[in-house]
């Protein structure tokens, strides 16, 4: 997930592993555990900058409806949500990242 302003991106990275329920035969919700990190690009007029911070656990929520199912593929409508946090026990500051977004996705099984 990214955003721009200002010759400025800041992007947010995550990667889990996710259990999913079926709570009906074309809805489901999912749960998962991973971890997540910063990077900061500044492009401008004075060069390029970027920085990245370090890896931090992150949980993410979704849920999808399953819109056309294949025979060895689905499709999917779905929402997601991620958070990830951790405090630098140095300085005590804490550091917290968030995405949300909507989609479409495909699953091959």
């Amino acid at each position: 997930m990214s955003s721009s302003q200002n010759d400025f991106t800041l992007t947010f990275v995550s990667a889990t592993a996710g259990v999913r329920y079926w709570a009906l035969p074309i809805l489901w919700v999912q749960g998962g555990l991973g971890v997540g990190h910063a990077v900061g690009r500044y492009d401008g007029i004075l060069g390029t900058a970027e920085t990245r911070s370090d890896d931090i656990p992150v949980v993410q929520l979704a849920i999808g409806v399953e819109l056309i199912r294949g025979e060895r593929w689905a499709l999917d409508l779905e929402a997601k949500v991620a958070q990830g946090s951790s405090t630098d026990d140095d300085n005590d500051q804490e550091s917290t990242g968030r995405m949300a977004g909507i989609g479409v996705g495909v699953t091959f099984f």
